[in-house]
């Protein structure tokens, strides 16, 4: 008789944890379902529907939101793993930089720099990302060229659904101790260094 009460006390007490953990599951499941969706920006969508449900591309791991927790659908975003180019990239980011040097001084000769068609793969840094219509996240790097005695800094973008790289109209030179942005100077200078030029 106690060998079948201790079984049905053992069973009974399995039987309330399976109980207690499927409603905490459950409970987990509902709360996620619940959650509001992640409402993000789009950089060229109509004004007053320039919003969509971003959630999925947060969800997936791709990208982090860099803003505090306040809801505000103009927050930024970071990719978790940025692209990384390689050699079968470098012609994109030549022909890129070609146009991003003529937008940012139409009267530098880029005759030297296209007929070196110089490795440009390890001169790009990430900076960050956005939406420019639903569902659309481009990809934006800094571009670090040297072209004559002219440094420069430009913006290439990244369409992450099609891997077209786009020069995005906006760059400058770069001047040692200008004060604008010692950063850029500094970053130069370690390619440089580094050999990458």
């Amino acid at each position: 008789m106690t060998n079948v009460v201790a079984r049905f006390s053992h069973a009974g007490l399995l039987g309330a944890l399976l109980i207690t953990t499927s409603i905490f599951i459950t409970s987990l499941y509902s709360r996620e379902g619940a959650a509001a969706p992640l409402m993000m920006h789009c950089s060229n969508c109509e004004k007053g529907d320039d919003t969509f449900d971003a959630t999925k591309w947060f969800s997936s791991g791709m990208y982090r939101l860099e803003t505090d927790i306040v809801p505000n659908p103009m927050r930024s975003m970071t990719r978790i793993h940025p692209v990384v180019f390689t050699a079968k990239d470098n012609d994109k980011l030549v022909e890129a930089a070609l146009r991003g040097i003529i937008d940012v001084d139409s009267s530098l000769d880029t005759r030297t720099f296209e007929s070196q068609w110089p490795l440009l793969t390890r001169r790009v840094r990430y900076t960050y990302s956005f939406f420019v219509v639903p569902d659309e996240p481009k990809d934006l790097y800094d571009m670090y060229l040297q072209v004559g005695k002219h440094k420069l800094v430009i913006v290439i973008g990244l369409d992450v659904n099609t891997g077209e790289v786009t020069a995005e109209y906006e760059g400058r030179v770069i001047r040692e101790n200008d004060g604008n942005d010692p950063a850029y100077w500094d970053t130069f200078e370690a390619m440089d260094n580094a050999g990458t030029r």
